[in-house]
């Protein structure tokens, strides 16, 4: 039900109905019938201690107040409540109601406010004193009977003693019978309009009963009550008939109706409720029902068991309000699942590339210790012509950027959580140039031309392992992917833009088609495989740019190229 109707039934409501909000008991609903009782004096919007200040010394304040702070609900029977009707000052009314305050609670179960669901009952009660008066009378007149009767007797002696004394007294007994008789027929008239009028308040009260069921009926939960320490139904909604296979049956027990749940604890359950008088909150609570086939489905059920007092407080029943969160329940646990997946999986690349760093330290340093030992050897020969002194420079300095390289690889292991490295202002050019360095190789191999726009931003904050990674990864795949048909041209930009330095590599190569499903950024994708790859490149590049704070993004077509941006906190 959409809440337009739910708003437009309850101000059709006979019934007085309204909503107060916060602790203060502020209206935040009033329909007609409740706005009629203090005709046009504004309620919306105030405390109800402010919009009706007559109630001061009355017990509405204080049983508002309690029904807030414990949740317990309030039933009033009969309760008479002083009010200016007409809003003047000097005329209270007289009037008698019937009424029930509610705890409203947000999805986390706090009370925000009190639902207010009445009726009056002036005429009804007015309709009981006055049926007690006229019993009372009625007895007055049996007394008097009595004590005719008593008279008459004695007269009849007399009347044995003289028959002119008897011809009196039997005139005067016929006199006095008619009389009696015409009071008594009157009373009797009186008490059957008295109980007529008691019968059709009594059919107006069965109404209002009949709508608050519609209302509870329609309520997207499954609700019913429960009557005695037997548990016994004596109401339910179609939503909670349809949860129990449509077993559920006026007056027969819980037990009976769902034998299933007696073994799974939750009549005891209910037994604890009745017994102590507090509420049974369940949350996510796993229970096997049969359904209508007599077949048992497993469901998870958000519920809460509330006791129904009396005027004395003592429990009379148990209202049952259910939710079913069985596809809530489902949908979490697929989620757990995948992100103990995904922990397996980190927890597999980092024992990969702490063996692959592990495993490259020793042959990259017995070369460097080989290289050393010939350079040495060479020299004791005599000097070094000047070409061969460049070879042995650029040797040591790919080694010592292999060293480097394999230094940031360990770090992976650390992408789970941010670099300790305070971030700094590093030189974007500066380390583009170390990357092309590092790939010159590939660089000259495939004939690529990468280049600095010269308006970008001179620096960018980061840790200096993380941009150059970042770089790295980003030239590299743009390498990789390259178009057969032109000759690839990366274009390296940076810019201030909303409180980011954007960095952004462009390139004319294959294209990617994003419109697929595809998992561009997770571990170990790739969507070429014409071409060697790891498929952790992209993967780092998000890594590292979130432990910073940032976000990366990607534009893509097929045939004309792709632009990374990777947007670094300023």
């Amino acid at each position: 039900m959409q809440p337009d109707e739910v708003y437009s039934i309850f101000m059709q409501a006979p019934a007085m109905m309204c909503v107060f909000e916060g602790p203060d008991h502020v209206f935040k609903f009033v329909n007609p019938p409740y706005q009629a009782l203090v005709g046009n004096r504004p309620l919306l919007g105030k405390p109800i201690a402010e919009a009706m200040p007559e109630l001061k010394g009355q017990p509405i304040f204080d049983l508002l107040d309690k029904v807030y702070h414990t949740g317990e609900p309030f039933h009033a029977h009969e309760m008479q409540v002083r009010l200016f009707h007409d809003n003047s000052t000097d005329n209270l009314g007289q009037n008698y109601y019937n009424f029930i305050y509610q705890a409203l609670r947000n999805p986390n179960g706090e009370i925000t406010g009190i639902l207010v669901f009445a009726y009056e009952v002036t005429a009804q009660v007015n309709a009981k004193s006055k049926v007690e008066e006229l019993y009372e009378e009625l007895a007055a007149a049996n007394l008097s009977l009595r004590s005719t009767n008593a008279e008459l007797a004695s007269s009849y002696q007399l009347l044995l003693e003289t028959n002119r004394e008897l011809e009196e007294k039997q005139e005067s007994l016929r006199s006095l019978n008619e009389s009696l008789d015409a009071r008594v027929k009157r009373r009797t008239r009186q008490l059957e309009e008295a109980l007529q009028e008691t019968q059709l308040k009594s059919q107006e009260l069965e109404m209002q009963k009949g709508l608050l069921s519609e209302i509870l009926g329609q309520v997207p939960a499954y609700i019913a009550t429960l009557q005695g320490p037997d548990h016994r139904f004596t109401f339910f909604n179609d939503r909670y008939k349809t949860l129990t296979g449509n077993r559920a049956r006026i007056g027969l027990r819980a037990s009976e109706v769902l034998p299933e749940i007696a073994e799974q604890g939750f009549v005891k359950l209910l037994d604890g409720v009745y017994a102590t008088g507090e509420p049974f909150v369940g949350q996510g609570m796993e229970v096997q029902l049969n359904n209508a086939s007599g077949k048992p489905e497993q469901r998870f059920l958000d519920f809460v068991y509330q006791p129904l007092k009396n005027k004395q407080g003592k429990t009379e029943g148990i209202l049952a309000f259910i939710v079913d969160v069985t596809e809530k329940f489902i949908a979490q646990t697929a989620l757990e699942e995948a992100n103990q997946q995904l922990s397996r999986t980190n927890v597999d690349l980092d024992n990969f590339v702490y063996s692959a760093s592990h495993d490259l330290k020793n042959p990259i340093l017995n070369i460097e210790g080989l290289v050393i030992i010939l350079q040495e050897n060479l020299s004791d020969a005599g000097e070094l012509p000047h070409f061969t002194q460049q070879i042995f420079e650029r040797i040591q300095d790919s080694i010592s950027r292999f060293k480097k390289n394999i230094s940031f690889m360990s770090d992976i292991t650390k992408l789970k959580k941010a670099y300790s490295a305070a971030p700094s202002e590093i030189n974007l050019a500066s380390v583009v140039k170390d990357v092309k360095l590092d790939l010159a190789l590939e660089v000259q191999e495939c004939g690529a031309e990468v280049s600095i726009d010269r308006d970008s931003c001179a620096t960018v904050r980061s840790p200096e392992k993380n941009l150059r990674s970042i770089v790295y990864n980003l030239i590299s795949n743009a390498i990789k992917y390259r178009s057969p048909e032109r000759s690839l041209k990366v274009i390296i930009r940076c810019q201030a833009e909303d409180g980011y330095h954007v960095l952004s590599v462009q390139d004319n190569g294959l294209g990617m088609d994003l419109n697929r499903d595809n998992k561009l950024f997770e571990m170990f994708t790739r969507l070429h495989d014409h071409v060697e790859g790891s498929g952790l490149g992209l993967y780092m590049v998000k890594r590292l740019i979130e432990n910073e704070g940032g976000k990366v993004e990607v534009e893509s077509e097929v045939g004309k190229g792709s632009t990374f941006r990777v947007y670094f906190p300023a």
